[in-house]
């Protein structure tokens, strides 16, 4: 009866020694391709800032102005000829009232015409 309880106690502990050296394993495992994949993501990011960086030299200034100058290439600027003007009836109109008038073409005032705002304000640096 001692001999069958101890062969029992030795047979469960295996098994429990067994199945938690399995699970150690697995941790392990999980860790080691848990870092395969951090480096393969840091490939990835890699690439993808090298690819961003070529698109950005080639919609750069500088690039299409070299490509634009080359003695070989077939863009050019475009002349006088290819201009186009635009007319605005507006802005004709009101040139057409004369100066001093206002909007409706009654003549401004003294006091309206120095405090009246002709521009935006802008800011500027200070010396």
């Amino acid at each position: 009866m001692r001999l069958l309880k101890f062969l029992f106690i030795a047979v469960v502990f295996t098994v429990l020694a067994l199945v938690y050296i399995h699970l150690q394993v697995q941790i392990y495992d999980l860790g080691y391709k848990g870092e395969l994949k951090k480096t393969e993501l840091q490939k990835q990011n890699d690439f993808n800032g090298y690819l961003n960086d070529k698109i950005l030299r080639l919609t750069s200034a500088n690039h299409l102005g070299v490509k634009l100058l080359k003695d070989n290439s077939r863009m050019q600027f475009l002349d006088g000829h290819h201009i186009v003007t635009l007319q605005n009836p507006a802005l004709n109109a009101l040139s057409l009232q004369g100066k001093g008038k206002g909007p409706n073409g009654h003549r401004q005032n003294l006091l309206a015409g120095i405090f009246s705002l002709r521009s935006q304000a802008e800011a500027g640096s200070i010396k």
